[in-house]
């Protein structure tokens, strides 16, 4: 049975000061489901991450799409967050649901979260409608948009089914490239 005790040890074993990522498991997807009763489960990874965040500048928490326990647990645990938004209308709504999420994180758990910034990936400048939604989102985020689009690429398509990083796949293409910047 996996356990945020295991995770914490996990840590240790994989000695989180010195890598660079620490991957999820097939064991994280039962975590949510776990800690649904366990009280102030908002708070465990915050609780996890202020024992190693005086070793490293700063920690980057990767949450899938959605808006479940453990993205909410990422939100109250970081102080900043940046959203990617595809250059798509319906984008625009899953990203209104977003903010209203973080709005009610800011008021419950966490008052110093704020919008580091918005990237769009698999943005083709050519396309209209791309650029609308751009304009949509910079007509309402104004400067947090970042100025840096991520273009839409096969090598960052094909990374995940290797199994490996778009850095690791294909660190020279387009798309790695841009998200460095």
């Amino acid at each position: 049975m996996w356990s945020f005790t295991n995770w914490e040890a996990q840590t240790d074993e994989y000695r989180i000061v010195y890598s660079p990522a620490l991957p999820a498991t097939l064991d994280l997807a039962a975590f949510e489901l776990e800690m649904a009763s366990e009280p102030g489960k908002e708070y465990l990874l915050k609780e996890a991450l202020e024992r190693v965040s005086c070793l490293l500048d700063f920690i980057i928490i990767d949450c899938s799409p959605n808006l479940g326990l453990l993205t909410v647990k990422a939100l109250t645990a970081i102080d900043y967050y940046i959203c990617p938004v595809l250059p798509h209308h319906l984008s625009i709504f899953g990203f209104s649901s977003m903010i209203e999420v973080v709005d009610k994180v800011q008021r419950r758990l966490n008052p110093n979260l704020d919008l580091a910034g918005i990237v769009m990936p698999q943005f083709n400048k050519h396309n209209e409608l791309h650029r609308d939604t751009a304009e949509v989102i910079k007509s309402h985020f104004g400067n947090k948009l970042f100025l840096s689009t991520i273009p839409e690429n096969i090598a960052l398509a094909e990374a995940p089914s290797s199994g490996k990083s778009n850095f690791d796949y294909s660190p020279q293409s387009t798309g790695a490239i841009e998200y460095m910047k």
